[in-house]
């Protein structure tokens, strides 16, 4: 049973299940554990291609695709910049 995973059991159970695994399994088995963990992203990557209209479907349906289809990587440098925001307020406070 995951306690750090478990908000997203209502709504998204198929990540739920696979982050639960891999919290599970981090210390007695660290490498089924990275696999679990790369499969939660894939699930939750998917949904969020299939459920947000400004993000285009890749021309393949696999974590590399979706990771550089440029309307997701666009995404990605505004969560990177808002990181950047609150890292560089947590080092001035």
């Amino acid at each position: 049973m995951s306690i750090h995973f478990e908000f997203l059991k209502s709504e998204w159970s198929r990540v739920y299940e696979a982050a639960a695994k891999a919290e599970s399994l981090a210390c007695p088995d660290p490498r089924t554990a990275c696999f679990y963990s790369r499969r939660a992203l894939e699930i939750a990557i998917a949904w969020l291609f299939e459920c947000d209209n400004s993000l285009t479907q890749p021309y393949k349906t696999d974590l590399s695709a979706f990771l550089f289809e440029p309307s997701f990587t666009e995404d990605a440098i505004v969560a990177i910049r808002e990181l950047f925001h609150f890292c560089y307020w947590l080092g001035r406070n």
